[in-house]
């Protein structure tokens, strides 16, 4: 059996009056390549991509490795919920984004995608 992959996406960032992030909602996702067909406009020939679809939403029973803190929202989704306790004094997307991709990584029996690899 392949090895899920899996990636995550930002809710909500919030920054302070120093734009320092204070608060980041995060989903994370399990996902697959899919064969598609595309169509290049100009020559209207067809080729086959492999293209990463998302598949699912982890819950709670997936994200415990990586947060204790899950906030359930109205659908029933579950997010992860972090502050700067957890990620410390950032102000750009990039370190939360270089925070999180290392977070991705302590999710058992998953593999990042490869944007979201610890370089």
């Amino acid at each position: 059996m392949a090895t899920k992959l899996k990636d995550y996406k930002f809710w909500f960032i919030r920054r302070d009056d120093s734009g320092f992030i204070t608060e980041a909602g995060v989903n994370f996702y399990e996902g697959e390549f899919q064969k598609k067909m595309r169509k290049d406009p100009r020559t209207d020939i067809e080729y086959e991509v492999d293209e990463y679809v998302r598949t699912k939403r982890l819950k709670k029973s997936d994200l415990l490795d990586i947060s204790p803190r899950i906030r359930t929202r109205k659908d029933n989704s579950q997010s992860v919920i972090y502050y700067t306790s957890d990620f410390g004094q950032i102000k750009t997307d990039e370190e939360l984004c270089e925070f999180l991709n290392n977070k991705l990584n302590q999710i058992k029996g998953f593999e990042a995608i490869d944007v979201q690899k610890i370089k």
